[in-house]
């Protein structure tokens, strides 16, 4: 299984590879950025690349990814300690049926002929 990621992780960079070396040019192009809110003043970023766009851009949504991991790892872990602790009473309560003496009772066996 290994092997098969390994394999497929190096077509995937290979891909990536190709993609840009045919769009160098076209991934080269400067690009202006302007943010006007109403009551602040406007920002401008002059010369950005689309390939700085697209990289800060696939790091933000890593990043992002990363958190939303982590708050889910967080919530399993939470999880499965409440059901180690659900399991450990019910393994509890089932070694002391376990335990139990068994007794004799004659309450439901009594001798009942039809005559």
């Amino acid at each position: 299984m290994a092997q098969i990621k390994a394999i497929i992780l190096i077509l995937v960079g290979l891909v990536i590879v190709v993609a840009i070396v045919q769009n160098n040019e076209t991934m080269s192009t400067s690009l202006t950025f302007k943010f006007n809110p109403l009551l602040l003043p406007q920002w401008q970023a002059e010369q950005v690349s689309v390939y700085q766009v697209t990289i800060i851009v696939f790091l933000l949504g890593g990043l992002i990814m990363g958190f939303f991991g982590l708050f889910e790892r967080f919530r399993l872990k939470k999880k499965i300690k409440i059901l180690s602790k659900e399991l450990e009473s019910k393994e509890k309560e089932l070694k002391s049926f376990r335990n139990l003496a068994i007794t004799s009772d004659q309450t439901g066996t009594e001798n009942t002929d039809p005559v």
